[in-house]
């Protein structure tokens, strides 16, 4: 048995290096030898386009909506702020408000604590570097610097373009004009603040929309590709004729409702505890839940 294991293994690492090699070469005739025997377009997400979607979405219940209503009442309350108090760069709270709001309160809630925080460190950095450093050559370098980093960092990791920002923003008004650098700086700090404010208050209490309301679609999800998955493999061994293509279709439906299952449980421990309702049982089920579809996975 142990032999007959091992040299399964070989076959298969010999089937590999041929694949790798047939994908590496220029030959364009190999194409036409090795097909693949799946629909590639099974596996390809679509979108439909329909007014209908549009129509749909313009209610209450749709969590689409009531992201929109919060960004622009967000966005009013933002602005009547910076109209009343005697701000010198209002449009920051702007930013920071519109950057800040996501349709779920727990991304809403990180992206809150890394603006602050990034911003906050920037400022302190940006102080130290202005005040210990005079050379222009030296702060346009780090100023270039800290644009790359910014922007490489938006999507990776927030907190660090934050901190990017707040330093380039600085270093960038001190070479327009160095008498009002402390007054960019304080604006900076108390724009950033005012906005993340605003934008927890929002999230918090106007039209949230909390995870544990959703979660149960989700369960509904996992439990029926599962199912499907678990019966398609199971027919195997009934004696039925295996379609590979369809069970890796029903297996890349299963892995992304397990995925989107763990997604919104993680979203709903982020969430304030008085809204986290029946965290335990969910917890089983979503452990339960992965152990299942590593378990069909092994079947197949």
């Amino acid at each position: 048995i142990m032999l007959r294991q091992i040299l399964n293994s070989l076959h298969d690492i010999t089937e590999r290096v041929k694949k790798l090699h047939r994908a590496t070469t220029y030959d364009a005739t190999l194409k036409k030898e090795h097909e693949l025997d799946i629909e590639l377009d099974n596996f390809i997400p679509k979108q439909e386009y329909d007014p209908r979607i549009l129509l749909d979405n313009l209610s209450l219940k749709s969590s689409h909506f009531r992201h929109a209503a919060r960004v622009t009442l967000g966005l009013l309350v933002g602005y009547i702020v910076s109209l009343f108090f005697d701000l010198g760069h209002g449009y920051w709270i702007l930013l920071t408000i519109v950057t800040i709001l996501k349709p779920a309160f727990s991304i809403t809630k990180q992206r809150n604590l890394y603006r602050i925080g990034g911003t906050f460190v920037g400022a302190i950095s940006g102080f130290l570097i202005l005040y210990f450093i005079k050379d222009g050559t030296a702060l346009f370098v780090i100023m270039m610097l800290a644009m790359i980093a910014a922007y490489t960092f938006m999507k990776i990791n927030y907190f660090v373009a934050c901190v990017s920002i707040t330093l380039y923003v600085l270093i960038w008004f001190n070479f327009l004009n160095h008498a009002h650098i402390e007054a960019v700086l304080q604006d900076r700090v108390i724009d950033t603040f005012i906005g993340s404010v605003i934008a927890y208050f929002i999230s918090s209490y106007v039209l949230p929309v909390w995870e544990h309301s959703q979660i149960n679609q989700y369960l509904r999800e996992a439990l029926v590709a599962n199912r499907k998955y678990f019966d398609i493999v199971a027919g195997k061994f009934a004696g039925k004729n295996l379609e590979i293509g369809q069970m890796k279709l029903l297996r890349k439906d299963a892995i992304i409702a397990m995925a989107n299952l763990s997604d919104n449980f993680q979203k709903m421990l982020s969430e304030p505890k008085k809204r986290q309702k029946n965290i335990e049982e969910y917890h089983q089920f979503v452990a339960t839940s992965h152990m299942l579809t590593s378990y069909i996975a092994s079947l197949s």
